[in-house]
């Protein structure tokens, strides 16, 4: 799935199966219209995610903001460049 073409809600699930972090939908929507925007808005070039976004889309808890930071990890910048790694039915960018 293309981070441009995928929803929100899609890239949540993506990021744990159990579906705990689908909480932040609407928060994150109220802020920001895409995934493509989240990474725009939040991701640093050291591929980290800014601590602002957990303050912007009201995550408090550790466990869920690691799974953000985590996905951010492997997903951003890597020697300035977008990281490919695709897996089967979640939310990677596209070289």
């Amino acid at each position: 799935m293309a981070l441009e073409s995928c929803s929100l809600k899609d890239w949540l699930i993506s990021l744990d199966d159990s579906g705990f972090l689908v909480q932040y939908h609407d928060s994150i929507a109220s802020k920001l219209d895409s995934v493509a925007q989240i990474v725009e808005t939040y991701a640093k070039d050291s591929g980290e995610v800014d601590p602002q976004f957990f303050d912007d889309a009201g995550i408090t808890k550790l466990g869920h903001r690691r799974l953000f930071q985590k996905w951010f990890r492997e997903n951003c910048f890597v020697g300035g460049l977008w990281v490919a790694r695709y897996k089967a039915g979640s939310a990677k960018l596209a070289r």
